[in-house]
């Protein structure tokens, strides 16, 4: 027992002493054995400072600025031309017994429940089911809330990918990860990886504090874990100057973004007869654009991503500055690693939407779903004398990243 207590009282001194080392920028925590702030700050061309990321914030408020801006007087009137709908859910008649229930039950009544509340209220038990659908549905975003945001999120990762897309190529180090640490860490940064740094940072300050407003979908701690890791991610390889691995990382993220981002906004889009383009075109883009997304994401995240850049970083980084392990190289590690991870269980959720798919013909939910309704609710089984009814309701679009 003495020797447990004394185990437990070093790791906590020992991780006491790590936060103090990461909060004061030590250079034993945050660079390579031999390395110094002077190398990696100072020099010829550009280097990151720590006065930049106010740059960052700063470019991250005049993103939610731009967004406003465009939601209102781009994509609302894009959306009206489209045919989005506008009109909001029908909502549940009020009734201060099913309400009661509803909230003390966090909007998921069981089924004895729902049999006893039919009795006292002498109503069917159908007529409490759908009064209980109705009632989670109410406050749901409509489609064009919904398409005013992806809209700006597509445009985001599109130019993001088109930037991306445009300047990594070119680089030496993308047909050679070893070349990301040549000369690290005094490494200068090229004026483009500078920029798209830069730019990258910004958008995800901009989704960490928007997600707090925007349409609160089912994963939403996912999503916060993700906007999290990212915002580190990147904020402390462009500290510690892993600019080179880190463009690769962000430039590989961006490839299936905008593919399901316009995927969505084909689901959101249900153009009238009055409308020139008919939806059958809707429910093409939709469903091609599913699949390329889902062959896309699998082999850009959980192939190529782990295979080549955390294998970089975690092996190649050592042939440069020798074999040696320091507390930030392990933490960068183990965040990629997490970022992997969150890949693979959106993967699993990719999958039951191409069951889906193939079983229905069609992409006929989001697994992310767009609102906190979950997919169990989007299939709901009553009973209506004694035969178990299914009923689907409208859902919006493939996974998102």
């Amino acid at each position: 027992m003495t020797a447990v207590i004394t185990t437990l009282l070093e790791w906590v001194i020992s991780s006491k002493e790590m936060v103090t080392q990461f909060v004061t920028f030590d250079e034993k925590f945050w660079l390579s054995p031999g390395a110094n702030w002077t190398m990696v700050q100072n020099g010829p061309g550009l280097r990151p400072q720590p006065g930049h990321f106010l740059t960052m914030l700063g470019l991250a408020v005049l993103l939610l600025v731009l967004r406003v801006c465009f939601e209102r007087y781009i994509a609302l009137p894009v959306g009206r031309y489209l045919g989005v709908p506008k009109k909001k859910n029908q909502p549940a008649a009020p009734n201060r017994v099913l309400e009661k229930v509803f909230l003390k039950h966090n909007r998921k009544i069981p089924d004895k429940q729902v049999q006893g509340l039919a009795k006292s209220l002498d109503w069917s038990e159908r007529q409490v089911q759908r009064w209980i659908r109705r009632r989670k549905i109410q406050n749901a975003p409509t489609n064009m809330v919904k398409f005013q945001e992806g809209s700006f999120r597509f445009i985001c990762y599109e130019t993001f990918f088109l930037y991306g897309l445009y300047i990594i190529p070119s680089k030496p180090f993308w047909k050679d990860t070893k070349l990301c640490w040549t000369d690290y860490p005094g490494k200068s940064v090229e004026a483009d990886i500078f920029l798209y740094y830069h730019v990258e940072m910004a958008f995800y300050i901009s989704l960490l504090i928007s997600q707090f407003f925007d349409v609160r979908r089912k994963d939403f701690v996912e999503m916060f874990i993700h906007h999290v890791a990212t915002l580190f991610l990147i904020g402390c390889s462009f500290i510690i100057n892993h600019l080179s691995i880190g463009a690769l990382i962000m430039f590989v993220h961006d490839w299936s973004d905008p593919i399901l981002e316009f995927a969505k906004l084909a689901v959101y889009t249900k153009p009238s007869q009055k409308k020139a383009h008919p939806q059958s075109v809707s429910k093409w883009i939709t469903d091609v654009g599913f699949v390329i997304f889902m062959c896309v994401f699998f082999w850009s995240r959980l192939y190529f991503y782990p295979a080549h850049l955390i294998y970089s970083a975690a092996f190649e980084l050592m042939d440069a500055v020798g074999p040696a392990h320091w507390p930030m190289h392990n933490l960068f590690i183990a965040l990629l690693c997490l970022l992997w991870c969150i890949h693979v269980y959106w993967s699993f959720q990719i999958l039951r939407v191409l069951f889906s798919f193939v079983l229905a013909g069609t992409v006929t939910g989001d697994v992310r779903s767009d609102t906190e309704v979950s997919s169990a609710d989007d299939r709901e089984q009553t009973a209506n004398g004694g035969q178990a009814i299914t009923r689907r309701r409208d859902t919006s679009s493939p996974n998102e990243s």
